[in-house]
């Protein structure tokens, strides 16, 4: 299990590095600038549990056992609130972690959904 937290929350700085990269090399055509900056504000403003809890908002979310609240998701999250490249990854670790353990105790029959 630890293996695969630490694989699941590994390539958290790479997409951060690729959306850096990425995002750098579009806002140099303004109406992508225009765009991108439209998209973060957008984004910023619809969803309050990062905007205000930040990393610990962050974990949370990547916590949520749920189709498209995963690691990959919480990163570009991160990136689009400007959480630190660090902190990103210590909410990815703690996130992934708590789905884990949520996981594993649903199949052992430790958790009961109904």
């Amino acid at each position: 299990m630890f293996l695969s937290i630490l694989g699941s929350s590994l390539p958290v700085f790479p997409i951060l590095w690729g959306l850096t990269y990425l995002t750098g090399i579009l806002r140099r055509v303004k109406i992508l600038d225009r765009f991108i900056s439209w998209l973060f504000a957008h984004t910023r403003s619809k969803s309050k549990l990062v905007e205000e809890l930040e990393a610990v908002g962050l974990a949370i979310f990547i916590a949520i056992p749920l189709p498209g609240t995963g690691v990959w998701t919480g990163t570009v999250a991160a990136y689009l609130f400007g959480i630190p490249w660090l902190w990103a990854f210590l909410a990815a670790l703690a996130g992934t972690s708590l789905a884990s353990l949520a996981v594993l105790g649903v199949s052992l029959g430790v958790i009961r959904l109904w």
